[in-house]
């Protein structure tokens, strides 16, 4: 998983406890989101993330330090924005966004196939694995000096 519910918590701390996202339990109110809603948020997120990173012919999971914490601060954005939206707030309630029709999961997607497709070369020159069978559009080789 890339990121950390902390964070996420530093990023969408308008909707936390003292900084802390929570679940419910005898002496607790939950938070909205949850802490169980949040890590299956980041966890949705990164398999998403995967998913666009193996698109374009990488092995994943990354476990580069370098790209594992440039992806980690994309999904913890991501993850931030949910939060928002689970109060129909942020981007995703914009007069644009509500207009444009497209859910916020697969503005996301996109946001995250984009980012992935842009990072492309830096993966390579970082010597990210890539797989043999891969079925990306846009897999470029180059040779770096």
């Amino acid at each position: 998983m890339y990121g950390t519910v902390t964070n996420v918590a530093v990023l969408a701390s308008v909707w936390t406890k003292n900084g802390q996202f929570t679940n419910a339990d005898a002496y607790t109110v939950a938070t909205t989101p949850s802490l169980t809603q949040v890590e299956a948020w980041l966890e949705q997120m990164s398999q998403t993330m995967d998913f666009a990173i193996s698109s374009e012919g990488f092995a994943t999971p990354i476990t580069h330090p370098t790209a594992v914490g440039a992806i980690a601060g994309v999904v913890e954005g991501v993850v931030a924005d949910l939060c928002h939206a689970a109060h129909k707030s942020g981007r995703f309630y914009t007069k644009k966004a509500l207009e444009s029709g497209s859910s916020p999961l697969l503005t996301i997607r996109k946001e995250l196939t984009d980012w992935v497709t842009a990072h492309a070369v830096s993966f390579q020159a970082l010597g990210i694995p890539t797989v043999t069978n891969a079925v990306g559009n846009t897999m470029a080789t180059f040779d770096v000096l």
